[in-house]
């Protein structure tokens, strides 16, 4: 038997229990707008959770001086992170370095801060602001 195009698509059937012997099935469409508000519900509590659980943390801007030495080798290395498929801001490269920083003893970076060539903090001129 050939579809006929005015043929309305097939609906599809609600969950019914079984009709006895001798009575007859009427197919419904289901009724999926009472059941969409309860998952939206539900869904949206648990965004709500999540967002509660997961809100990230206020950014803080600050500026900071270093010689153009170690600024190209901080952009050297965002480069070679660019090769390996990772992009990575100079804010990301400085919070890893942190992180990494902050695994060491206390002693071992006042050694590493003393290595480090004194800088002379760098101010905006008045024209710049």
């Amino acid at each position: 038997m050939a579809a006929d195009p005015a043929t309305p698509a097939p609906v599809e059937i609600a969950d019914q229990p079984e009709a006895a012997p001798g009575q007859e099935t009427v197919a419904t469409p289901m009724q999926a707008a009472p059941a969409s508000p309860k998952k939206k519900g539900a869904a949206k509590a648990a965004t709500t959770e999540n967002a509660k659980k997961e809100k990230p943390e206020m950014v803080v801007r600050d500026s900071f001086s270093m010689p153009p030495r170690e600024h190209r080798r901080l952009k050297a290395l965002r480069e070679e992170l660019g090769k390996t498929g990772r992009l990575a801001s100079k804010s990301e490269v400085l919070r890893a370095g942190l992180a990494l920083l902050s695994q060491r003893d206390t002693t071992e970076i006042v050694t590493l801060l003393d290595a480090l060539p004194r800088v002379v903090k760098g101010k905006r001129s008045k024209k710049q602001r």
